[in-house]
């Protein structure tokens, strides 16, 4: 285990820690999932799955019929390895987010990723188009008014941290062909979560330094202190939602 994923999992609760590249817990993820309907058989895609982490859990608890999809070729090895060692049967694909494909799902997993589209509603209607019938949207939620120039400033790669307003996102869904199932708010715990894991990171800044750089340790440790300050004034809140397609 690398030095960082071992700051991660002293981060996370006991048993909440799954390879996850957020601060969405193990029992948040199953949460969603209950909310969804997932279970045995279903058919899962899971967009910019990463290393697989959450995409994983989901199969080891609900033995899904699951599909990862992330541009970054690194990652997707990662998660069929990962896959591989675990005995876990799931597919990883390298490509484009939203996908084209031809087939359809019974649900689609947006954890912790949403913020970095800019244009939600394209992406929401591509969602739409990848669902069956009733099928459900499962995600997480990065909450507020869009940074100002002074928090762009602040954030590291705030070029991929673009807020919705929760009214305006429930209404976008609405409008793109949803209806809001589940709400559940995650504030206190992501917070929780990034500060512990700002406090690992910098704790074991010089190891993981080591294997990804000064640099990359610094921007962090200072995304990750931002995000717990802004979780605790307000200015962002963290929101689970379960939407079924009309």
């Amino acid at each position: 285990m690398s030095a960082l994923e071992k700051a991660k999992e002293a981060a996370f609760l006991a048993g909440q820690y799954v390879a996850q590249e957020s601060f969405v817990s193990a029992d948040e993820i199953m949460q969603l999932a209950r909310s969804g309907e997932v279970e045995s058989g279903s058919r899962v895609l899971d967009l910019c799955c990463g290393i697989g982490g959450p995409a994983l859990h989901l199969v080891s608890e609900t033995n899904c019929d699951l599909l990862g999809v992330d541009l970054n070729e690194a990652s997707i090895e990662t998660a069929r390895r990962r896959a591989q060692e675990s005995n876990l049967r799931a597919e990883f694909l390298v490509a484009e987010v939203p996908p084209k494909l031809d087939r359809r799902f019974d649900q689609v997993m947006v954890l912790e990723t949403v913020l970095a589209f800019r244009d939600k509603k394209s992406l929401l209607r591509s969602i739409h188009g990848l669902l069956e019938v009733h099928g459900c949207l499962l995600v997480t939620l990065e909450e507020g008014a869009p940074l100002n120039a002074r928090e762009q400033r602040r954030m590291p790669h705030s070029d991929t941290v673009w807020l919705t307003p929760l009214d305006d996102f429930l209404q976008l869904l609405n409008k793109s062909g949803f209806a809001v199932k589940a709400l559940m708010e995650f504030t206190e715990s992501h917070r929780l979560t990034a500060s512990r894991l700002a406090e690992e990171y910098r704790r074991n800044a010089e190891q993981i330094g080591r294997e990804l750089g000064p640099a990359t340790v610094s921007g962090l440790i200072e995304s990750h202190e931002l995000w717990s300050e802004w979780m605790e004034n307000g200015r962002v809140r963290k929101y689970g939602i379960v939407a079924e397609k009309d």
